[in-house]
């Protein structure tokens, strides 16, 4: 998949797009990274790797601005970040360097290439992770054999490794490489499944070290953090938690389908599971308690958890976030209040609001013909009294109709009488009334076979603001999900955060939008 877009959003209790920068069709953006400024950290840049070969540094909220850094490079670069705010690359022909953050005379941070180092070995695969090793981060290199390792602190520091128990590397691909940067231990994830743990020490000279490798189970997805490891074996269809530094196993949880995700909460208190067809199941390790079970609305690309929130980025380029809340956290009535959903202050911006306040914009309901008595006999009138007389009686006139379903199209022929009940319309809108009488508006039931490419007309409405374009766009969405929803087959339902008691609803035909009401 090819992107050329690059977006900051802010989530949490206020979700909304910050800034974007859309590429030209020749440039692809292949992997960003993320570092704060050294002197403010709210002040937050973005490092994006282009075609595979360019960097390009913007400050995050404003990636519409030009780049305040750029370098091109000979050949495919990896890129790390580490915690003093640089950046380390790696390029395929075993060149290394640093970008690094300075400060001017104006105290405006500025971007620096320094530190070009060569690497004696092959490593055109670009395995390369970083470690912290006696309190300070260390970038890590295995050669393409994998039969050695470079440490690299410094410019002038650079440590080779033999690995002597090769033996427990079956494969020489290796499909992902894992770590923590606080931890001294990087995962290897092979193609036949095999999965390996290598552990790096230093002698007290600091200039020579040892791999210590640890075969693991075969698995087929994996997560660590924090001395946690979770594995998921989809033959079995079960998640194994292990505390890597106490060599403790947690209770294993078994799963209904087969896996596609886990990620692990921020302080490896709970672990977040997606499993087919779409579900998302949240427990708690140190009792293998379930805490939640959701059904997403679409696929999901990735997840990101820290203490508080979980992000998902879904299929349709939406963020999804939602609030990790554990009844037996006790500040949980407190983050639960800070939700925007609890304040009352705040400004509702729903399509259906917007489509109500267009409404009324458009239609003035309080004109009518009887208001429009005019002095015929006055003598004294001139022609721009009769031209603002006009247009002051002039009564704009909409279409409305009452619909049943939201995939219906409407049209103006089967509206009868329907000047007439624009006003009704209004009050029971602002009434927020049940439109329960259907008798009267009762003109849905029979279009689905015919006009299909009939036009609505309605007079005087400005159809061309950006607005309206803009609550057309939030409704089309609706409908299109609605549309997703009711072609969903689902064969059953169950409650989510009821435990073991809960109901459930079990069918033998598909529940959809018109099968089932909530109450």
């Amino acid at each position: 998949m090819k992107f050329r877009e690059l977006t900051t959003w802010s989530y949490q209790h206020s979700t909304s797009i910050e800034s974007t920068r859309i590429f030209s069709d020749s440039l692809i953006v292949d992997d960003f990274f993320i570092t704060s400024n050294k002197f403010n950290s709210n002040m937050i840049f973005v490092l994006a790797i282009i075609n595979n070969r360019r960097i390009e540094i913007y400050l995050c909220q404003s990636l519409h601005h030009e780049p305040i850094f750029c370098d091109q490079f000979d050949s495919s670069i990896r890129v790390h970040s580490i915690r003093n705010s640089d950046f380390l690359i790696l390029t395929d022909n075993g060149s290394l360097c640093s970008i690094v953050q300075q400060s001017n005379s104006d105290q405006i941070i500025e971007f620096k290439r320094i530190n070009d180092v060569q690497l004696k070995m092959s490593c055109s695969m670009m395995l390369s992770t970083i470690v912290t090793l006696d309190s300070r981060e260390h970038l890590v290199v295995f050669a393409d054999s994998l039969q050695t390792i470079v440490l690299w602190f410094d410019r002038h520091l650079l440590i080779y490794i033999d690995i002597n128990e090769k033996q427990y590397f079956s494969s020489t691909y290796v499909k992902s490489i894992s770590t923590e940067q606080n931890q001294d231990l990087i995962l290897l994830h092979f193609d036949n499944r095999s999965l390996v743990l290598c552990q790096i020490k230093l002698d007290k000279s600091k200039k020579n070290g040892s791999v210590n490798v640890i075969p693991l189970d075969p698995v087929d997805l994996f997560c660590m953090k924090q001395n946690c490891l979770a594995t998921v074996n989809k033959e079995q269809n079960q998640i194994n938690l292990h505390n890597i530094h106490s060599q403790v196993s947690y209770k294993s949880i078994e799963l209904e389908n087969e896996c596609e995700q886990i990620c692990l909460h921020k302080s490896v208190m709970y672990i977040f599971i997606l499993i087919k067809p779409r579900i998302l199941y949240m427990y708690r390790i140190d009792d293998g308690r379930q805490m939640a079970k959701l059904f997403l609305y679409d696929f999901v690309s990735s997840m990101k958890i820290n203490d508080d929130f979980i992000v998902l980025a879904m299929n349709d380029r939406r963020l999804l976030t939602l609030m990790i809340a554990d009844p037996n956290d006790p500040n949980i009535q407190e983050k639960i209040q800070a939700l925007p959903s609890r304040n009352e202050r705040r400004e509702v911006q729903s399509a259906t609001i917007k489509l109500i306040q267009h409404i009324e914009k458009c239609a003035d309901m309080t004109l009518n013909d009887d208001d429009a008595t005019t002095d015929s006999n006055d003598s004294n009138q001139t022609d721009d009294d009769d031209d603002a007389r006009n247009a002051r009686n002039t009564r704009r006139y909409s279409v409305f109709c009452y619909v049943k379903n939201l995939h219906e199209r409407y049209y103006p022929e089967i509206m009868d009488d329907v000047t007439n009940r624009d006003t009704e319309f209004m009050a029971k809108s602002s009434n927020n009334q049940e439109f329960t009488d259907k008798k009267p508006f009762d003109h849905d039931s029979n279009i689905e076979d015919r006009h299909n490419d009939s036009n609505i007309e309605c007079t005087d409405l400005p159809l061309t603001t950006v607005e309206q374009q803009q609550t057309d766009s939030d409704l089309d969405d609706i409908r299109q999900k609605m549309l997703e929803y009711e072609q969903e087959q689902l064969k059953g339902v169950q409650l989510a955060n009821a435990g073991k008691e809960n109901l459930k609803i079990i069918n033998s035909y598909s529940v959809t939008a018109t099968t089932c009401n909530l109450l």
